[in-house]
């Protein structure tokens, strides 16, 4: 008998997949890669997620919970009027980050993740006047989204000429 004390995540390592479970919950997280290629940072992965904690967002063909971590969303939160907007990013794992608003400069709308990763939205305009949408890490990578809220561009904080576009 194998006894985990204090561990609340098991991970395991299986010959395609990586697989974890919460010991106290029972959910399973699984990532299985389908395509890799590339070299050291600068590599394109395509696998297939399985979160069951995914939102209906994701729900494809494919089968519910399943996902690709190329499908990455950003969408605005339903508010009161009179309230900022929050914005909902979904990464390549179907976990969800919220940005709150942080201030205006000219005409640059600031948010800021509440998941403290130090992720950084930023838009020019508010409303339907917005024209991009933009998520910064702290070492300059940037993930550009559409109106529509899908990712279009994974652009290298340290090489703006590796830019991953997707179609």
């Amino acid at each position: 008998m194998i006894e985990h004390v204090n561990h609340t995540r098991l991970k395991y390592e299986l010959k395609n997949a990586l697989v974890t479970a919460n010991a106290r919950t029972g959910r399973m997280f699984a990532e299985i890669p389908a395509l890799n290629t590339g070299d050291k940072n600068y590599q394109i992965n395509i696998s297939h997620i399985y979160n069951p904690t995914l939102t209906t967002r994701f729900m494809r063909a494919i089968g519910g919970y399943w996902k690709l971590n190329l499908e990455q969303l950003l969408i605005q939160r339903q508010t009161p009027v009179g309230q900022r907007n929050i914005f909902e990013y979904f990464d390549e794992s179907g976990i969800m980050h919220e940005f709150r608003f942080m201030g205006v400069i000219g005409n640059v709308f600031y948010y800021h993740d509440t998941s403290g990763l130090n992720l950084t939205l930023t838009m020019n305009g508010e409303g339907p006047g917005i024209t991009n949408r933009v998520i910064t890490d702290e070492t300059g990578n940037r993930l550009e989204f559409d109106m529509s809220g899908r990712l279009t561009a994974s652009i290298s904080g340290e090489n703006s000429a590796i830019r991953k576009t997707y179609t």
